[in-house]
């Protein structure tokens, strides 16, 4: 999951500082203010179960005072990783049987 959060000053983009991602209280982690004013973060590493709430807070710098967006939800399910550019093939062996006969099924990831 990639999150993105935009840091501005008024309309101008805010252009250094970090802002630290979390879920509820726990720090997911950070990433720096770009020069367009975006932070991101991406990460394989959350918490499985109900609707967790992630905010971005971003910290105080010289220049702008710290502020903290407002919860956003969102439900992360467990699941096997999809790998792209992966085909299954199944195969049965023998290709035809008469009934109540037995058949082996071979699964092949490639």
């Amino acid at each position: 999951m990639t999150f993105t959060a935009t840091v501005k000053s008024g309309t101008l983009p805010v252009t250094n500082g970090t802002v630290t991602f979390l879920n509820g209280t726990a720090t997911i982690g950070t990433g720096a203010v770009n020069a367009n004013g975006v932070a991101t973060l991406t990460t394989t590493k959350l918490p499985v179960g109900a609707d967790p709430s992630f905010t971005a807070s971003y910290g105080a710098t010289t220049d702008d005072a710290a502020s903290s967006s407002s919860a956003v939800t969102v439900t992360v399910a467990s699941g096997a990783p999809v790998v792209a550019g992966t085909t299954t093939t199944v195969t049965a062996s023998p290709a035809s049987i008469t009934a109540w006969g037995r058949v082996a099924l071979m699964a092949t990831v490639a």
